[in-house]
């Protein structure tokens, strides 16, 4: 798998579910392929604007 295990929390998480959680409504702690998209499309742009500044300035 390329990514975290959708079924397990982040290892900060001392719970196994989210049953009953206080701090699920807050905390994110459990990531699936979805959102390892989802932030590919928000810091993708960044990432290539970046690097073609860099490209740029080398020449």
């Amino acid at each position: 798998m390329i990514f975290l295990d959708p079924n397990k929390p982040i290892a900060t998480c001392i719970s196994e579910t989210c049953d009953n959680c206080t701090v699920s409504k807050t905390l994110h702690c459990h990531f699936s392929s979805r959102d390892l998209i989802h932030f590919l499309l928000i810091a993708s742009p960044s990432f290539f604007l970046g690097g073609a500044g860099i490209y740029h300035m080398g020449q």
